[in-house]
């Protein structure tokens, strides 16, 4: 049985500063690799790393907002998250247009729990 809970997300900038230093540390693990243009003595090119922990408050918020990155209240990426919702909103509209062309509709008792939420579906998605 699956069970549908609420999570409040937050941008980076909502974050608490012990929350933005935890993301910060994660981010140490992975650098963001870059061509300097120039090369070493034996022709390689030479790459630099650039480092979330090392730009500045307003840099790391732009990144976060540019990648529509949402955190827990402890600095833990969560948006993964919010993909399974769209995937269950889709799974809503799939039961409901079955229900709808196969005449199942009338089958459906009037002022059951299925009609009920089946009409809240129809609402919210504004058939």
């Amino acid at each position: 049985m699956s069970k549908l809970i609420t999570i409040r997300a937050y941008k980076f900038a909502e974050l608490s500063e012990k929350a933005k230093d935890r993301f910060v540390n994660e981010m140490w693990e992975m650098p963001f690799e870059a061509e300097t243009g120039e090369h070493d003595t034996d022709g390689n090119m030479i790459i630099e790393y650039d480092y979330f922990g090392e730009w500045d408050l307003e840099e790391q918020i732009d990144y976060c907002e540019n990648n529509e990155y949402l955190f827990n209240k402890y600095g833990e990426l969560v948006g993964h998250l919010e993909e399974s919702n769209n995937n269950l909103l889709q799974e809503c509209k799939d039961s409901f247009e079955y229900i709808v062309s196969n005449d199942v509709w009338p089958m459906i008792e009037e002022g059951s729990s299925a009609k009920v939420l089946i009409k809240e579906i129809e609402e919210v998605l504004g058939e």
